[in-house]
C-alpha cells in the first residue's frame, strides 16, 4: 500500500504542478544551458514531499528526519518562486541536513559517537543534492533517467 500511495501522491503532485505551475508562478525559462525550450513549470518535488509525509507516518520515521527534509523541500519550493541568496540557501540546507540526519541516526539507534560526524555527512548530502540539481538543470538528467530511456 505504501508503494501505491507513493506512486499516486507523486503523480498527483507532478500533475498539480503542471496544471497550476503557471498560476502559482513556478515557471522555468530555458536558457543557453537548458535541454528544453520555452517555459515549463517547476516544483514537481511537491509530490515527493507528500510521499515523504506518507512514508514518515506509515513507517514511522522520527520527527527530526521529516522536519529537516520538509524544511529543505519548502526552501526549494520557495526558491522556485523567488531568488534566494546562495549563502542563505546553503546555510539553511546545511542546518536542515544536520537535523534530518540526526533523525535518521535516532531511528536507526546509532551510537552517540557518530553525532560529531554529522556536519561532514550533511556537507556530503547537501553537496551531492546540489550537484545533482545543477546537472539536472543543465541537461535534464533526472527526466532522462526517470523516463526509462537511460
Amino acid at each position: 500500500m505504501l508503494y501505491l500511495g507513493s506512486f499516486v501522491l507523486g503523480g498527483v503532485g507532478a500533475w498539480a504542478i503542471s496544471r497550476w505551475g503557471p498560476v502559482l508562478g513556478v515557471l522555468d525559462r530555458a536558457n543557453h544551458r537548458s535541454s528544453y525550450e520555452g517555459v515549463v513549470p517547476k516544483g514537481g518535488g511537491i509530490g515527493i514531499l507528500a510521499v515523504l509525509f506518507l512514508a514518515s507516518w506509515v513507517l514511522p520515521l522520527p520527527t527530526l528526519f521529516w522536519f529537516g527534509v520538509g524544511v529543505l523541500s519548502l526552501l526549494s519550493l520557495y526558491g522556485d518562486r523567488r531568488e534566494i541568496p546562495p549563502k542563505v540557501r546553503l546555510s539553511v540546507q546545511l542546518v536542515a541536513g544536520v537535523v534530518a540526519l540526526m533523525g535518521l541516526f535516532q531511528w536507526d539507534d546509532r551510537s552517540y559517537w557518530i553525532y560529531p560526524l554529522l556536519p561532514f555527512f550533511a556537507v556530503y548530502v547537501v553537496g551531492t543534492a546540489n550537484y545533482y540539481n545543477f546537472m539536472d538543470g543543465i541537461n535534464g538528467i533526472a527526466g532522462f533517467w526517470g523516463s526509462g530511456v537511460g
